[in-house]
């Protein structure tokens, strides 16, 4: 055999593949478990994050979950009581200023009712997200509302 048949034999085929050895393993897990944990520390106090008054989780984002977490953390250090629930709570069909949040601040004369509501949420999903994303509310005052059938 000629040497040129010798070199092909000793290089393994693969496409795309990536070889690592085990240190370099390690480094690549500890490096993206630094990131995964980092960047959205980082993301949060980067970000110029105040909701203001009659606040609400925009609709585009209601399926952004850590975007609630972060609005419900605040809502619960900046307001007396939170109120959760769906459409009704969040205000379907109206502009900010017309959420039953709202007008429990207009009646209650100050800014205490956070507008804790999504639109579209299924209850069942309500549970799991305050669950899992709403542990600030533990120890708020709330009030949770959901329609129901005529």
């Amino acid at each position: 055999m000629n040497t040129v048949d010798n070199e092909k034999r000793e290089t393994p085929f693969s496409s795309n593949g990536i070889r690592l050895s085990v240190g370099q393993w390690i480094v690549v897990a500890i490096i993206c478990c630094a990131a995964v944990i980092l960047i959205p520390a980082a993301w949060e106090r980067l970000d110029n994050f105040s909701p203001g008054e009659d606040s609400r989780q925009p609709y585009e984002l209601s399926h952004d979950y850590w975007q609630y977490q972060r609005y419900c953390r605040l809502a619960c250090m900046e307001y007396d009581t939170v109120v959760i629930g769906d459409s009704v709570v969040w205000g379907h069909y109206v502009s900010k200023d017309n959420t039953l949040s709202h007008y429990l601040n207009e009646q209650s004369g100050g800014e205490h009712f956070a507008n804790l509501g999504l639109d579209g949420i299924h209850p069942a999903a309500m549970k799991g997200l305050i669950r899992y994303y709403g542990k600030d509310i533990k120890n708020k005052n709330s009030v949770s509302v959901k329609k129901t059938k005529e």
